[in-house]
């Protein structure tokens, strides 16, 4: 067998470097506008996320804003006491109508707790309950009897927990009812815990199950659940009866131009349970108006708390 010249076979011709020197610069062009495309998307993509993330936070701060707007008004205008606090009852902020019932003002009332305040007891008292709704999560109303710089008086005292954006618990909203004191059920030896139902349906279900001794009643109601019209029979005990009171018939403001009851027909009217005398009161009208509530107009049942969102939006 010949010997092989390794050194002949493994060399490179003379048109290999050649062809590298040709493809050498265009390979170089290629990764270089491939690196750039992938720069610019790069760059491009992160200037739209920070729009979107810059639209949201001011989309945010602008809520939040307009929620401590909403807040502040609320607190200086209402009659009402208002106290605002953290979970370890320290005091954040008060309306001018508290401030005035214990003596301070309003600049003073921050870093306070109810020990700055109240005498021991009440302040020991108050801070159970506080406890008592952070641990339930639900709001609590109870007759208190406060002392303020003028005396003792008895108010209707409602904490409400207050939650972040992110859904967890920051705080409780404290308001105390002012008018009619002292109250019912203190005249009579009662201490009662009132909470608020999601509405008048249900109410009745928490009666006919047997979940609250008493409940505040739209005057049909009792009739209604006596007789099963509307779900679980049971049987009510009516303790007291007050009247209808003032009723209003109130219309979105694309109504203003409304002149004449008939040109109501089609309407969509919301009333807070069927069984109720707001029900029995707006039909009667409109019947007497010449519109037939059951075929002329749609009367459906809303929460009394949606009433105002529906009204705002025009349904």
């Amino acid at each position: 067998m010949a010997k092989c010249n390794w050194e002949v076979v493994f060399a490179p011709a003379p048109k290999f470097f050649t062809i590298g020197r040709n493809i050498g610069p265009w390979s170089a062009l290629i990764t270089f506008l491939f690196l750039s495309a992938l720069l610019t998307i790069y760059v491009i993509q992160n200037r739209r996320r920070a729009r979107i993330i810059n639209a949201l936070v001011e989309r945010r701060t602008a809520e939040l804003t307009e929620q401590r707007n909403l807040m502040r008004t609320v607190f200086s205008t209402t009659p009402d006491l208002m106290i605002l606090q953290d979970l370890d009852s320290v005091y954040q902020t008060a309306n001018e109508a508290f401030c005035s019932l214990i003596g301070i003002n309003m600049s003073e009332i921050a870093g306070k707790t109810d020990f700055d305040f109240f005498p021991p007891d009440k302040a020991e008292e108050y801070r159970k309950r506080d406890r008592e709704v952070i641990e339930s999560g639900e709001p609590m109303t109870i007759d208190e009897e406060v002392t303020g710089i003028r005396g003792k008086r008895w108010l209707s005292v409602t904490r409400t927990p207050v939650y972040d954006a992110d859904g967890n618990m920051n705080g409780l909203l404290y308001s105390f009812d002012v008018c009619a004191q002292p109250r019912f059920f203190t005249q009579n030896g009662l201490r009662v815990n009132l909470k608020t139902a999601p509405g008048w349906s249900g109410i009745k279900e928490l009666m006919a199950n047997g979940r609250i001794d008493a409940a505040h009643m739209l005057a049909p109601l009792p009739l209604a659940c006596s007789l099963g019209l509307d779900g679980i029979k049971s049987d009510i005990n009516l303790a007291v009866v007050q009247n209808i009171n003032g009723q209003a018939l109130t219309l979105a403001k694309k109504h203003l131009d409304i002149k004449d009851e008939r040109d109501m027909k089609g309407f969509r009217f919301g009333v807070p349970y069927r069984f109720s005398m707001h029900y029995y009161l707006l039909a009667f009208f409109l019947a007497e108006k010449g519109l037939n509530p059951l075929t002329d107009v749609t009367i459906e049942e809303i929460a009394p708390q949606r009433l105002p969102y529906y009204l705002k939006k025009g349904y």
